[in-house]
């Protein structure tokens, strides 16, 4: 049984942060699953949650995302303002390796899902390509040197929060478009 927050430490890190998401991983799948990318109004929901949470991510990790930095920071001129009614309640900054984590992770079920679209019609969040050399880096860093202690219980927890704000711009643009899908 893998380590949770606060317990002593079983398996590896890259372990840890995927048990830990893995119940808000699975829900936000299910809701994201049910967006038909085949259709315009489908591509443009899915771009719509992804601006406000990118913009939402941006704003809690105050620009700080370790490997991801670049990416996240990529995403903010099309995301400026984006989200900005409804911002990450925070009472510090998430941490950079839970916004890389999750951020990083996320590029490879996105490639995934541009197969699903015809290229000519591939915009926004689905025409990037993943940054395979960031992920193997940032995976390289962890297994090298994991956080340990309080450390790694904050970063644990912060990917929970970065997969909240998925969740909480899903909710919003699903509702307001009533597409609700779970």
């Amino acid at each position: 049984m893998a380590a949770r927050i606060g317990e002593e430490v079983t398996t590896d890190f890259r372990s840890q942060l995927r048990d830990v998401t893995a119940e808000r991983h699975r829900i936000l799948d299910g809701r994201m699953g049910g967006i038909d990318l085949s259709t315009p109004c489908g591509r443009a929901t899915f771009q719509e949650i992804h601006d406000i949470a990118n913009a939402r991510v941006l704003a809690a990790c105050d620009g700080q995302a370790a490997e991801a930095t670049d990416y996240v920071r990529r995403a903010a001129p099309v995301t400026r303002g984006a989200g900005s009614d409804r911002p990450a309640p925070a009472d510090r900054p998430i941490h950079p390796d839970a916004v890389a984590y999750v951020m990083l992770g996320s590029q490879l079920g996105l490639a995934f899902l541009r197969k699903s679209v015809p290229e000519a019609l591939r915009t926004g969040i689905l025409a990037r390509e993943p940054e395979i050399a960031a992920w193997r880096s940032f995976l390289a860093r962890i297994v090298a040197t994991p956080p340990e202690g309080e450390l790694r219980d904050r970063i644990l927890a912060d990917s929970t929060r970065v997969f909240d704000i998925f969740l909480d711009a899903t909710d919003q643009i699903l509702s307001a478009h009533h597409l609700r899908t779970e």
